[in-house]
């Protein structure tokens, strides 16, 4: 496995999630200062509102890997 820059994660619950933007802010502003273009950010925001479902609680994570790599993991919450 490539190490971890950054990575976050953060509550669904049917389609609600409390402070998303706090998470957004802290993940993008470190990936900026490894050098993730804001595109690749974009493209990021955009896959893990496709993946996270709207029904059902979720605890999505993303990474900035030390590969430059963004990814995106669709969890079930824990409990």
């Amino acid at each position: 496995m490539t190490e971890l820059l950054a990575a976050d994660s953060w509550l669904v619950d049917d389609g609600r999630v409390l402070a998303v933007e706090r998470h957004w802010a802290r993940f993008e502003a470190t990936c900026r200062e490894h050098g993730v273009a804001p595109d690749a950010l974009g493209e990021l925001r955009d896959e893990v509102a496709r993946a996270v479902p709207t029904r059902g609680r979720w605890f999505p994570r993303v990474e900035l890997r030390a590969d430059g790599e963004l990814a995106v993991e669709v969890r079930t919450a824990p409990a």
